[in-house]
Parts: structure tokens; sequence; C-alpha cells
């Protein structure tokens, strides 16, 4: 008869030594069950649930990437060149100069609709006068992908001897 020293070190029936099927079934078992799970076990029944429901409700909110637009802003038209600002008389007696930079709403049609003050020249007589000559401007509007489209945009006014003009700010 065998001792029980024996039983231990001696094959089974299948010829599997008894000393190497355990740690292969234990590998088995973890590789089945994912290690997180194990870890976060004492959380709750319900914890794989709301991990898997939280995963989905991140994955909705994400934001679907933008398309590409071409933009082009608004510009002066070549085909209707603006009219200069009128150097107010008192400023240019005073000599007054400066650059007005305006903040103007063009509308599909060209038109501006709106212009306000973005940086003054200093001079409250030659801001007014810029913005005045501004709102009859009619310009080329801006586009998104090539269709018209009302937008803002800045533009340039310099009051001073010969150097007047007006010039797109960007």
């Amino acid at each position: 008869m065998p001792t029980d020293a024996q039983d231990s070190q001696s094959p089974t029936s299948t010829g599997v030594d008894s000393g190497f099927l355990a740690p292969v079934l234990v590998l088995l078992c973890m590789a089945a069950v994912p290690l997180w799970h194990l870890k976060q076990a004492d959380k709750g029944p319900d914890f794989n649930f709301r991990v898997q429901e939280a995963r989905v409700a991140k994955a909705m909110v994400m934001p679907v990437p933008a398309q590409t637009e071409k933009r082009v802003p608004p510009r002066v038209d070549p085909k209707r060149p603006v009219s200069q600002p009128a150097y107010p008389q008192q400023s240019r007696r005073m000599g007054e100069t400066g650059t007005v930079i305006m903040l103007l709403t063009v509308a599909e049609n060209g038109r501006v609709i709106d212009a306000a003050l973005d940086t003054s020249s200093g001079h409250e007589r030659l801001d007014q006068a810029a913005l005045k000559e501004a709102k009859t401007w009619r310009l080329a509007p801006g586009t998104i992908n090539g269709s018209p489209a009302t937008m803002r945009q800045k533009f340039r006014v310099v009051f001073g001897g010969a150097d007047q003009q007006i010039r797109s700010a960007t």
C-alpha cells in the first residue's frame, strides 16, 4: 500500500500532477474575470453596470468633429471703392491725427448694418466722422463656404496729412 507521502508524489489517474493542476485552474479563472472587477467587488453588485453606464454616457457627450468651413471676411470691394471720411475742418486746423479702428457688421448684400468704435483715435471728431461715413459703405460681403453671410470685421481709417487711408484692420 502506498503511503500518504507517496500519494502526493504519484500522478493521478489522468497522468497530470495535482500540484501542477491547481495553479493552472487559478490562472484560467483569472483570465475569465477582469482583475479590476475583483478589486471593485466590495463596491456592490451593480458596480459593473454603473461603470458600463458611465462609459456609454461619456461616449454620448463627446463632440462631433466640426467640418472645416472656409470663411472669407468682408473686405473693400475693388469694383465699388469706399468713400473717404471727411476730415473735420476743426480737427485739421488743430492738427489732430490718428487711427480709428471700427468693428463693422456687414450684411449678406454688403451693406454696413452696424458700426461700432473698437479703438479710438484719441479725438472724438475723427472717431465720429469715420463711424458716420462707414455706415454709408457697401463692401464685398464675407462668405462661408462660398455663400454670402453676415459677418463682423474690423476696419481701420487713418487721418493725417497725405496718409489718409482705409484698410481692413486684420
